[in-house]
């Protein structure tokens, strides 16, 4: 295993628990609504009922996000150790991680930019329309 292996796998995996670490109590609710910690966006400080559920979301979203980095991080760590050509093998593991992060962004933004109503296709839509330079609806 190479050194870069070996510092970026530790890098992702640190990287994550930390994120994991700071959602934790955002998902208990442990948080009141602030200027500085949790999701801040005009509907969670409208009210505190919105705020908890905002963040309870928001605080999932950065577990799921959390996790996936612990696999990529693993990945770094124990795949790459027995590759023939670690850089191929590298290459391939970030841009899954990426893509992946990506999409995971995409998913929370749609879920914000319709909540509470929950309906993820419509959040989708608007999230497709603002990328293609069409404003929204």
């Amino acid at each position: 295993m190479t050194s870069v292996n070996l510092i970026l796998g530790v890098s992702f995996i640190g990287s994550a628990l930390l994120v994991i670490g700071l959602a934790i109590p955002l998902r208990r609710g442990s948080i009141p609504p602030n200027d500085w910690y949790g999701v801040r966006v005009r509907k969670s400080l409208s009210s505190e009922e919105n705020w908890y559920a905002i963040n309870r979301y928001g605080a999932d979203q950065l577990i799921i996000y959390g996790v996936e980095l612990i696999a990529v991080g693993i990945a770094l760590l124990v795949h790459l150790r027995r590759a023939s050509e670690p850089s191929r093998e590298l290459t391939l593991v970030l841009l899954t991680g990426a893509i992946g992060m990506a999409w995971d962004s995409v998913m929370v933004t749609a879920g914000w930019l319709v909540y509470p109503a929950g309906n993820l296709v419509a959040g989708l839509a608007l999230v497709l329309s603002l990328l293609a330079g069409n404003g929204g609806f």
